[in-house]
């Protein structure tokens, strides 16, 4: 997940809560130095309703999907290099 700008570390554990309720289990893991992007590890149902999701907010700040699939070391590869 991906937000418009940096959010706090408890900004986005009340986010990973709402969407825990919202879709069911999942594990967010935050990224270190990174306060635009946290992954979502989830399920193969929940995956795609996230996805398609528009009305995502942590904070003040919209937040969408980028990364869907791949290991988690993947994912947090791929968030640092962008810059997400």
């Amino acid at each position: 997940m991906e937000a418009d700008g940096e959010a706090t570390p408890d900004e986005w554990k009340d986010f990973a809560r709402a969407l825990e309720q919202r879709f069911g289990k999942l594990k967010a893991i935050p990224l270190k130095g990174n306060g635009k992007a946290l992954v979502v590890r989830t399920n193969n149902e929940a995956a795609p309703l996230m996805r398609e999701c528009t009305d995502l907010h942590v904070g003040e700040r919209k937040v969408k999907s980028v990364l869907t699939s791949g290991s988690i070391g993947k994912l947090k590869r791929l968030a640092g290099r962008s810059g997400a």
